[in-house]
């Protein structure tokens, strides 16, 4: 009744995909600053220019001279575009005179777009297998059974919170008002001076409130054949999942414990 511990090509593959996300989200940054040495050794070894900017979309198109020769080349607009007929320095590569960076620290072409497309991918992938990761590996939580019931515990002695009054079994569902309980026993023959109405009416009211209690199963039993199905009837109303069983088989008196 527990989770499963990871196992097979799922527990390495999240981890897997974990690491070649990181991986590809780190090309873009290594690319941008290569991107940037490269800016700065222009500006330092290549020829000064001036690049005018003859056309505009939504990048800037230059248009600059260099050795007696025209080019036009396309440059990315950095924060904001420069209008046609305007200039701004530019420093060429004397070995590639299409490529240059501007004044605004601007190289010419579109660089890292597809490095861009890469580390998106990444990150997606980075994302999604370290969520995977932690959800694969977190430990399993054990099974949350509580007992409502003043004479009997389970055969089988499994973890059980236990409460033998109608009392104790609404305090011990307020306790669970923010988490998982697996399975519910409920004894529908508390005793002569108490019964388990109120313990029912606690699932209702929280049902109804919008505020269900979180539970897997609500197993109902009782030595009337009828009191367990009219318990089990309004639990199932109120869309909680209700098995009527015996409870001979797994439960027995405390005094024969």
């Amino acid at each position: 009744m527990t989770t499963l511990w990871p196992s097979g090509r799922k527990t390495l593959g999240y981890p897997a995909l974990l690491v070649a996300g990181l991986a590809a989200l780190y090309l873009p940054i290594h690319t941008q600053l290569e991107l940037d040495d490269w800016a700065a050794h222009l500006r330092a070894t290549g020829v000064p220019a001036r690049g005018f900017v003859y056309d505009l979309t939504s990048t800037m198109h230059f248009r600059y001279e260099v050795g007696g020769r025209q080019y036009e080349e396309i440059v990315s607009c950095p924060e904001t575009c420069l209008l046609p007929g305007e200039s701004i320095a530019i420093w060429v590569n004397p070995a590639d005179h299409t490529d240059f960076v501007t004044g605004l620290g601007t190289l010419s072409g579109s660089r890292g777009g597809p490095q861009g497309l890469v580390g998106f991918v990444g990150f997606v992938a980075a994302v999604a297998g370290g969520y995977w990761t932690v959800r694969r590996f977190r430990p399993p939580r054990p099974w949350r059974t509580a007992l409502i019931d003043g004479r009997r515990s389970f055969t089988d002695g499994r973890t059980t919170e236990a409460a033998r009054t109608s009392a104790e079994g609404i305090a011990l569902l307020e306790r669970y008002r923010e988490r998982r309980l697996d399975e519910l026993w409920l004894d529908c023959d508390l005793g002569a001076d108490d019964e388990i109405w109120p313990v029912v009416k606690v699932l209702e009211d929280a049902a109804f409130e919008k505020r269900r209690i979180d539970v897997g199963l609500v197993n109902v039993y009782s030595a009337s054949p009828l009191q367990a199905a009219k318990v089990a009837r309004v639990l199932r109303h109120w869309a909680y999942h209700v098995e009527v069983v015996s409870a001979s088989a797994e439960l027995r008196t405390m005094s024969a414990v």
